[in-house]
């Protein structure tokens, strides 16, 4: 995990570099997308059993405030989502032209004599294949960012309802993230 956080960090650095504050926005979209406007639905859902007990008789006036956050809450997470289809590629091939413009940058710093080795020419290949590589980390990043977004929220529900069950949760999460992260 330190690993990961660690490469995440360095990644999200240069994608800030690159990006500026719409590096950050991209991960609070992801953010919000998969563990923040779920949430919301689920109180909100909640909020509407509760006012279904308790009264017999309804009127709009009890709904108005669920239907103006669910429409707010949506509204949100349709811009956040629109944000990601069209300027996540974007934004990751500013990244990468950063990461060219920097290698360039050092290439151009080179002697001449250096590019005609073989070795040179296999280290070069390597950073082409870097770029990937990054771009895989920056995922990770924002995943770990959202699963731990998710940890606490869930935390959060279960220990309002059942606080003997939060070493418990903390148990059982521990093996899905050794899980995860080997499976990647």
């Amino acid at each position: 995990m330190l690993k990961t956080l660690r490469y995440g960090w360095i990644v999200f650095k240069y994608s800030w570099e690159a990006n500026g504050i719409w590096a950050v926005v991209t991960v609070l979209s992801n953010v919000y997308e998969n563990t923040l406007y779920p949430l919301i639905q689920i109180l909100l859902l909640a909020r509407l059993l509760d006012i279904f007990s308790k009264h017999k008789v309804h009127s709009i006036n009890d709904f108005f405030g669920i239907i103006a956050i669910y429409i707010i809450a949506t509204l949100i997470n349709i811009i956040f989502s629109r944000f990601s289809d069209v300027k996540e590629e974007f934004l990751l091939e500013r990244l990468m032209a950063l990461l060219d413009h920097k290698i360039i940058k050092k290439l151009i710093e080179l002697d001449p004599a250096t590019f005609e080795k073989p070795s040179f020419q296999s280290l070069l290949a390597q950073i082409d294949g870097i770029k990937g590589t990054m771009q895989a980390h920056l995922v990770k990043f924002t995943n770990l960012i959202n699963y731990v977004a998710k940890f606490i929220t869930a935390a959060v529900v279960i220990s309002t309802i059942f606080p003997i069950f939060i070493p418990l949760f903390i148990i059982a999460a521990v093996p899905i993230y050794i899980a995860w992260s080997r499976a990647r």
